[in-house]
């Protein structure tokens, strides 16, 4: 089940694509998006099998999954939480845009 409510939405189940939102973007432990996300904020306790990019936050829960790469201003990952793509840091600066791909990557692998 995916709900999207004034540019914000929660997602239960599968979705293939790019789901967008204007706010935030959640995702709960069922729900696995095949694609990439991107929003200002996002909490993850499912599973992304592709990009995640915020404009600000990306909050990972424990049993969150990332195939991918995480473009961020700021995150917070649980104990438990496996990133599995490159952590990219945006400037302050760069918060206001969800596509802005400026920083630094680091090429590891993660798991938290």
């Amino acid at each position: 089940m995916t709900t999207m409510r004034n540019g914000n939405g929660h997602i239960n189940g599968n979705v293939k694509g790019t789901p967008a939102a204007d706010t935030f973007l959640s995702v709960s432990e069922s729900g696995c998006i095949e694609g990439s996300v991107i929003a200002p904020s996002v909490i993850l306790n499912g599973i992304v099998k592709g990009d995640i990019e915020a404009g600000d936050r990306v909050e990972l829960g424990a049993k969150a999954r990332v195939l991918g790469n995480v473009h961020y201003t700021l995150i917070e990952t649980a104990v438990g939480a496996q990133i599995n793509g490159k952590l990219i840091h945006r400037g302050v600066g760069a918060a206001n845009s969800g596509t802005d791909r400026g920083g630094t990557g680091r090429n590891e692998k993660s798991e938290l």
